[in-house]
């Protein structure tokens, strides 16, 4: 009778140690894993600081009005209403 250990076959299936062990990630890759999204966070975290005041809750307009702007000759007059509500939640000062 076999021994049964890491990788001998038990009843047509490997044993469950060595399933496991075969399916685990390395302590390395869990790391890396855990660093990218550590990373992305902290970017997502400064990106939504640089929104200083009201500028995140205006950037869906400010966003719908620069997509609304690409279309020719009826953009600029149907963004007029999103550029409106972003200057009310978010005045932008006036260039001169």
């Amino acid at each position: 009778m076999p021994k049964v250990g890491a990788g001998v076959v038990k009843g047509g299936q490997l044993h469950k140690r060595a399933r496991f062990r075969r399916r685990g990630k390395s302590p390395y890759s869990r790391i890396m894993s855990i660093l990218s999204k550590l990373t992305l966070t902290a970017v997502l975290g400064v990106a939504a600081l640089s929104l200083s005041g009201c500028g995140l809750a205006a950037a869906p307009c400010r966003v719908t009005s620069a997509g609304l702007k690409i279309v020719p000759l009826l953009g600029p007059v149907a963004a007029a209403p999103t550029d409106a509500c972003a200057n009310v939640i978010d005045p932008t000062p006036t260039r001169s």
